[in-house]
């Protein structure tokens, strides 16, 4: 089940604030991360990119 707002809602901003509070991710790697995670999972993740 998913609990995180930004995935929910479609809120990057939420979304980067989720990957950043993992310490295992470096905060000049959370932006290039969460990019490449969502275009990845373009076709699940509709909320993220309003308009097609």
């Amino acid at each position: 089940m998913v609990d995180d707002p930004g995935a929910l809602s479609g809120d990057r901003s939420l979304a980067l604030e989720a990957i950043t509070a993992n310490p295992l991710v470096p905060a000049g790697v959370a932006g290039p991360l969460l990019d490449a995670m969502l275009e990845a999972n373009r076709a699940l993740l509709p909320r993220f990119f309003p308009g097609g």
